[in-house]
């Protein structure tokens, strides 16, 4: 018997790269994605999107895709969503809402210095 999760990733044509009885994790890009599921799915969506800040990281420095120009979630906004980077984004989002902080500064450091004992900011390159 196919449960109504099932139902509904055979109705929008998605196939889950992870699934159990309640959640089904899609792998993609969500611009393409999103288009295949009604608003009135019962979705919540959880992304780290490009924030348009140009980033680029000391360890890996390829450029992250979609990231050179402003990230605009409007087309998330349907959605329950969590999205990370909001504080680069936020001129976008709606006025009242919820949100979440994870302060990544290093627990060592604070970020204000160059740290050798923990993950730290500093030692990555862009705008914060």
């Amino acid at each position: 018997m196919k449960s109504p999760l099932d139902d509904a990733l055979t109705s929008i044509n998605l196939a889950a790269s992870y699934k159990d009885a309640n959640i089904a994790l899609i792998h993609g890009d969500c611009r393409d994605i999103l288009k295949k599921i009604p608003a009135t799915k019962n979705v919540v969506i959880v992304s780290d999107p490009p924030y348009g800040i140009k980033w680029v990281h000391i360890r890996n420095p390829r450029p992250i895709i979609g990231d050179d120009k402003p990230f605009d979630p409007t087309h998330l906004l349907a959605f329950k969503c969590i999205l990370f980077g909001g504080q680069h984004y936020h001129t976008y989002l709606p006025l009242l809402g919820s949100w979440i902080i994870w302060d990544k500064r290093c627990p060592h450091c604070g970020g204000k210095k160059a740290c050798k004992v923990g993950p730290c900011r500093t030692n990555d390159i862009g705008d914060y």
